[in-house]
């Protein structure tokens, strides 16, 4: 069974991420084996995030939630991986909002780091330098790289530093976010 505490999914996972959309969450998550038992880090089960936080361009024309996630790592591996769930991203039209889509999509790019148990994994998405941007044809969707770090548990266990840009929807490069470095604390619940 999952269940939602806070901004943590919590349980053993033993199916692919997709069970989770079926919970009507607002990301697309990245797949895995079904036959793959999952576990997070410092041994409390789940995807642990920050706070979303939401921005608006510099016009206020458009507007984006980002949230900075690590997710639940394979059994037996020190390999973990990094997310930024974006949810929200619309533009702002007329009298009213309306959601990225596949004939207004927006473009937006995340690099920063990610440090705990005194290491520090830097990371850009999308990782590439073309294309220099994550096209994003609806509200909400994710980004996730594999990264490598020791257990870690506590408050603000894991530390994310972040710049995040988008460009549109619809506005183009008349509506440009861009948040400067933010820094996320990501608390991992100890077992």
């Amino acid at each position: 069974m999952i269940t939602a505490r806070g901004n943590c999914l919590s349980r053993t996972m033993r199916a692919s991420f997709v069970m989770l959309t079926a919970l009507a969450l607002p990301y697309t998550l990245a797949p895995a084996s079904a036959a793959t038992e999952l576990r997070a880090i410092g041994g409390a089960d789940g995807l642990h995030c920050a706070e979303k936080q939401g921005f608006y361009s510099n016009n206020g024309y458009t507007f984006a939630n980002i949230q900075p996630c690590l997710s639940i790592r394979l059994m037996g591996s020190d390999t973990y991986q990094f997310a930024v769930l974006t949810d929200r991203i619309s533009y702002y039209w007329g009298a009213a909002w309306y959601s990225a889509s596949s004939d207004y999509p927006a473009g937006w790019r995340a690099e920063g780091s990610v440090s705990g148990g005194g290491e520090t994994f830097t990371f850009s998405f999308p990782a590439t330098v073309d294309p220099h941007y994550v096209y994003q044809k609806s509200p909400s969707g994710s980004e996730w790289a594999d990264m490598r770090l020791p257990d870690v548990c506590g408050s603000g266990a894991v530390i994310v530093k972040m710049k995040f840009v988008q460009i549109g929807p619809y506005w183009g490069e008349g509506s440009v976010i861009e948040t400067g470095e933010h820094t996320y604390p990501i608390d991992i619940p100890c077992e």
